[in-house]
């Protein structure tokens, strides 16, 4: 079956004007930088920035705007990183470069550059492309194998993570068998719980380490960052292994599934079981929502917002949060629910080889 990797992304809200605190200093909108980090498009990012002087910053904020603008503003990456295995910092860097350009020039593809730094990297480093000419669908394959070789782990395959490629890369892991309750089913799942990272990918270069994907769903198993969860809470069991629970059962029922809607059924998945969690994780969807993005998260939450919205408000797009904190939990836990349940007869009508649904509605 065909490897699709599903992220977790640790999501964000946003804030829509700049605001003062209350000593008059400029507070920096970090949840809106935040977003436009995750859909990687920087550039509106850099020009809040630069509407916010140093002069108006406390010095937590300061740092920030100084470490943001060293990394995105001027011709060169000025950041600091430091890995202590030498070849694992070139590709790290490499990765870097490529992230970069594609954040600031996100109408560009730069796929063919990182290539062709990363094959002549492996020629020159890894004894097993001696002699070998890498096809585009096999180059993922190679990297992931010279990193475990290192004695490190990443993805079975380097790949896209909406629009662009992405490598995480961790030292440690343990392996644990897991329940997982979903809506309709429960089953034990094994998760990959990943220790000591090196390099998280592509959404924490984008937002300084502030948000990060939590994890994915890889064919029959499950792969967690722990450090980001506490194994009892419901942020873990909803939105995390819920969430995951949901893309392994549908990569089974429908292979060629898109990640868009791989995604809208498993925020949808979250919505129905989520009680303590269930406003922010509704604040978060409105907050990180885009329509025209090309990543799988901001998209899936723009078309679940909107369907709820349709359900409960009998309007196109609720983005007030109070007015959600007006309905009874349960309410919104079943609207999700019937949402999910008319999209799953949606895509049993469409056959097993559906690919995408949710865009057309």
């Amino acid at each position: 079956m065909k490897k699709i990797l599903i992220f977790a992304t640790i999501i964000c809200t946003m804030v829509l004007s700049k605001k003062l605190n209350a000593q008059g200093e400029a507070e920096i909108p970090y949840k809106k930088i935040f977003a436009y980090g995750l859909d990687a498009n920087i550039q509106p990012a850099l020009t809040i920035l630069d509407s916010i002087s140093y002069s108006q910053l406390n010095e937590k904020d300061s740092i920030f705007k100084r470490e943001f603008e060293n990394r995105f503003k001027y011709e060169n990456d000025l950041g600091e990183y430091a890995v202590d295995n030498d070849k694992i910092d070139q590709l790290n860097s490499m990765f870097r470069s490529y992230w970069r350009k594609s954040m600031l020039n996100p109408e560009e593809t730069f796929d063919g550059q990182l290539a062709g730094q990363v094959v002549p990297f492996l020629l020159r480093n890894y004894t097993e492309m001696k002699g070998k000419r890498p096809s585009r669908d096999s180059i993922g394959y190679i990297l992931s194998s010279y990193i475990s070789s290192s004695g490190l782990h990443t993805r079975s395959k380097v790949d896209r993570v909406g629009r662009l490629l992405d490598l995480p890369i961790w030292q440690n892991e343990k392996d644990s068998l897991v329940t997982i309750n979903m809506p309709d089913e429960s089953f034990e799942v094994e998760v990959v719980f990943m220790l000591d990272f090196i390099s998280y990918g592509w959404s924490s270069y984008a937002t300084l380490n502030n948000r990060r994907s939590g994890g994915w769903a890889e064919e029959n198993k499950l792969f967690c960052v722990r450090e980001l969860y506490d194994l009892n809470s419901e942020d873990f069991q909803v939105s995390f292994l819920a969430h995951e629970g949901r893309h392994l059962v549908d990569m089974k029922l429908y292979p060629k599934l898109k990640s868009p809607d791989l995604e809208y059924r498993a925020k949808l998945t979250e919505l129905i079981l989520a009680k303590e969690t269930l406003f922010s994780t509704v604040e978060s969807f409105i907050n990180d929502a885009n329509q025209t993005s090309e990543n799988s998260h901001p998209l899936a939450n723009y078309y679940v917002i909107h369907h709820l919205s349709r359900k409960l408000f009998n309007e196109d797009f609720c983005s007030n949060i109070s007015r959600w904190k007006k309905i009874n939990v349960k309410k919104i836990n079943n609207a999700a629910d019937d949402l999910l349940n008319e999209n799953t007869a949606e895509l049993t009508n469409l056959g097993a080889d559906v690919e995408r649904l949710i865009s057309s509605n």
